[in-house]
């Protein structure tokens, strides 16, 4: 399934909402319980791994990510777990990723 991402650098990890991760699919009731330090404070959160992220024609494997116990963040934080994985460059206030 696909949902669009908010490119955050500040990100620590891929970041899903329960509700985002019920929509597609994510099975996290028997993963890891994490605090999860968020903007607007520490919130109960899953580890999860993400079987498969594509974003246009870059496809990573076994992504971790964490779902937070709320309805935050409204949209997926596509965070470092999946950006650490390529190579970032930015010109002219336009971002190109590249797999390494």
């Amino acid at each position: 399934k696909s949902t669009e991402f908010l490119v955050d650098t500040g990100a620590n990890s891929v970041a899903l909402s329960r509700t985002t991760a019920e929509r597609l699919g994510i099975d996290f009731s028997n993963s890891e319980v994490v605090q999860i330090g968020t903007a607007g404070g520490v919130v109960k959160g899953y580890r999860v791994k993400l079987f498969k992220v594509r974003v246009g024609s870059i496809e990573l494997f076994n992504v971790g990510a964490v779902v937070s116990d709320n309805a935050f963040p409204e949209m997926p934080l596509l965070g470092m777990t999946f950006l650490q994985q390529l190579e970032m460059s930015e010109s002219g206030g336009v971002m190109k990723l590249k797999k390494q």
